[in-house]
């Protein structure tokens, strides 16, 4: 793909390479940022990326300048082709392990000729090269920090080293900068580690596509695909845009998207995602997004938006740290001076002094609740649902209660025919008319029926003459007679006396459509068919994992009857119900419930949920064919449409927020033993490297645990079929053109 360029206003994504702190993050989109034709500059930290928006009016290409400005600041950027995919890099390559390994082996020759050899003098040469190879990273970026008026941990450990070399301790020196560089590149390679944690998702994804222009086909690439072409994906080929297949039928592998175990079966008419694996047939299919808007590219954009978000442990951490890092600074000259002159001893104090910069370098406080939340964030989207920002995260841990939608949350959301009642002629004569009508329907419950004479192996003939009766049914003429299908209240209008067998089952939470057939004015009754809604099948099992939790009370809310709602929150354990609510009682709803409960989840997956996800502490959007309201409304989607997602986002949460505490705990403890040890003079310019950047990676290696994390009953069965989890949206009445 071609590298971008950026046109007035237009914004341009960069990936950076390097960055170990929020502090580097803030010096390079401060550099940029002055740079001419540059109207804005946004670095995310979590993500690696750099944001520049062109001023308006300016048509040069900013990509050199914006290159060269991340460079000069001590880092590596390149542009983007709009996926989180970054080249794999070795080592060996990386011109900062480059140059901390040559500040190792030089401090080494160093010491070889000052202690084993007995050389001093000789060995300031290879302890000064030690210092420009260890210090030239860092050095740069202290620099272009202190031209921006800013302290940070570079420019506190080049004032650092620079002092002892003064002081004479070019020993103390070549240490200090080999083992900061060495600890600066363990940090930012992890970083960068967990940064790339998603790349399988771009890189499952094919960069060109077969495009069929005039009956002939043509390699070409994705980026260039618009809504409306044609594409061919041969039997074994991921499919590389996302869209409906317009010939051909195949199974798809989806699980790269929706974590569906099955194969799904595709045909004519049916969705499909880019990075999907083509089963064993060849379709064609008609684009519908370009690759910026593909379901993978948008799953991406929200990853990096959240890791972007800063949660509220965060932003406390940074304003501290906007006090402390000049506090002390000035403790740091005060001490040294204030020493100085009452023993006498300059070189101790101010030595003491240059180690209290650097043991009081906020580097591993600052970082101890980003790394966890970049972590935790990318875990979470492995796992199958995305959190929106650090602040999201943060707040689920405080969660007390959660409410369920009913369709298609704790459903399934997709009706099947549960019993077919025949009372005059046999089942499937009854059937075979019935769906007959519904062929020519698109109402749910009318696709299960059709559905089920599908599965039951027959032959439905034509109909004609179809009418949809909203509300009520629909009829049409097959083979020479009229056929009824529609709600009970609907034959009690047309005088269509009826059995009562069958009907009981509406208190169990089915629907109950009724058949008949016949002459126009004389229709005689035929039998009923049955059907329910399927109940997820790791729904009691997620709602009991929630009492585990002690997260209560659980509730369930519906617009469907009482009676469905009772027998569904029954079979999942629920107690508290309302049903029979509109949009706007749900999110009246929801605000009661916080103000009687405190916290409150809400988990839905319709347009009539969005409000409902509004009101709560923290919104759930059920999988991808939710709404597009209700997933922009929420601060989780749910990708995977499995339940488990909620109590995992509660689980992952209260981990999170605990090795936050971890780390800050860990962090001031370090921070405290290291000063009384420098106060007392036994702490070493090196030694306080050590401290810090110890401190630095003791905390990364601790959030780092959070990506071995699984979410809870990832080992449950789900039900076999392929299509599960719809979100087609079935009521315990009959409605529309039953």
């Amino acid at each position: 793909m071609s590298a971008p360029s950026e046109l007035a206003g237009k914004r341009t994504v960069y990936d950076v390479r390097g960055m170990d702190c929020s502090e580097c993050a803030r010096s390079v989109a401060t550099a940029v940022e002055r740079l001419p034709g540059v109207a804005t500059a946004q670095v995310n930290f979590g993500a690696g990326t750099l944001t520049v928006e062109a001023a308006t009016g300016d048509q040069v290409d900013l990509t050199p300048r914006v290159l060269h400005a991340v460079e000069v600041a001590g880092y590596k950027a390149a542009t983007r082709d709009g996926t989180m995919a970054r080249p794999r890099e070795s080592i060996l390559a990386n011109r900062r392990a480059q140059l901390a390994i040559v500040a190792v082996m030089l401090w080494v020759a160093g010491a070889v000729l000052s202690v084993l050899l007995d050389r001093p003098e000789l060995a300031k040469v290879p302890y000064g090269l030690a210092v420009i190879a260890g210090g030239f990273t860092f050095g740069r970026a202290a620099l272009m920090a202190a031209r921006m008026r800013r302290i940070d941990m570079n420019v506190l450990m080049t004032v650092a080293i620079l002092g002892a070399l003064l002081l004479g301790d070019w020993a103390e020196a070549a240490a200090a900068a080999a083992l900061f560089a060495i600890g600066n590149l363990a940090q930012s390679l992890t970083f960068d580690r967990t940064r790339n944690a998603l790349s399988s998702l771009s890189t499952l994804t094919p960069s060109e596509a077969l495009r069929l222009i005039d009956g002939r086909e043509e390699r070409t690439p994705v980026d260039l695909l618009a809504p409306g072409d044609f594409v061919r994906v041969r039997p074994g080929e991921r499919f590389p845009i996302d869209g409906v297949i317009a010939e051909g039928a195949t199974t798809v592998d989806d699980s790269l998207i929706t974590g569906e175990s099955l194969p799904v079966d595709k045909r004519s008419g049916s969705h499909v995602y880019a990075g999907a694996l083509n089963g064993s047939g060849s379709v064609v299919v008609e684009v519908t997004h370009t690759a910026a808007e593909t379901t993978i590219a948008q799953i991406v954009d929200l990853v990096e938006r959240a890791r972007a978000g800063r949660g509220h442990a965060e932003q406390t951490i940074d304003r501290f740290a906007a006090i402390y890092t000049p506090v002390v600074v000035g403790l740091a000259a005060l001490i040294a001076v204030a020493g100085g002159v009452i023993t006498g001893d300059w070189r101790d104090w101010i030595t003491r002094g240059l180690v209290l910069l650097v043991i009081a370098c906020p580097c591993a406080l600052i970082i101890s609740t980003p790394v966890a939340i970049v972590s935790a964030v990318g875990v979470a989207a492995r796992r199958g649902f995305l959190v929106k920002g650090g602040a999201a995260l943060e707040t689920i841990a405080s969660i007390r209660s959660v409410v369920f939608d009913k369709t298609g949350t704790l459903t399934r959301g997709r009706p099947v025919v549960t019993a077919v009642i025949a009372i005059n002629g046999p089942e499937d004569a009854l059937l075979r008319d019935a769906a007959a009508v519904e062929s020519l329907s698109e109402h749910p419950l009318g696709l299960a029926v059709l559905d089920h004479a599908g599965r039951s192996g027959i032959s439905v003939p034509a109909a004609t003459e179809f009418r949809s009766i909203p509300g009520r049914g629909a009829l049409a003429v097959v083979e020479r007679r009229t056929v009824w299908i529609g709600s009970p209240a609907w034959f009690d209008e047309l005088g269509i006396d009826f059995a009562s067998e069958g009907l009981d089952r509406t208190a169990q939470g089915e629907t109950v459509l009724l058949v008949a057939s016949g002459e126009e004015d004389s229709p005689v009754y035929r039998g009923a068919i049955a059907m329910a809604d399927q109940l997820r099948p790791e729904s009691p099992a997620v709602v009991e994992t929630l009492r585990r939790l002690a997260i209560t009370p659980i509730a369930m809310m519906t617009g469907d009857n009482r009676a469905t709602a009772q027998h569904v929150a029954g079979r999942c354990g629920i107690e508290t119900v309302y049903a029979e609510l509109l949009p706007g009682d749900k999110a009246t709803l929801v605000a009661e419930l916080r103000r009687q409960s405190g916290e409150v989840a809400m988990v839905g997956d319709g347009v009539n949920d969005g409000p409902a996800l509004g009101a709560a502490t923290v919104g759930f959007a059920m999988g991808l064919t939710g709404s597009d309201l209700a997933i922009e409304t929420a601060d989780v989607a749910v990708l995977r449409n499995d339940l488990f997602a909620i109590p995992g986002a509660i689980e992952l949460s209260r981990k999170t927020v605990g090795i936050i505490r971890q780390n800050i705990g860990i962090s001031l403890a370090v921070k405290v033993i290291a000063l009384a040890l420098t106060l007392a003079g036994v702490t070493t310019l090196w030694m306080a490297v050590a401290f810090d950047l110890g401190t630095s990676l003791i905390v990364t290696a601790n959030a780092l645990r959070l990506t071995r994390w699984q979410l809870p009953g990832s080992g449950h069965q789900h039900a076999t079929t392929a299509q599960a989890g719809t979100g087609v949206p079935a009521t315990g009445v009959a409605t529309g053109d039953a």
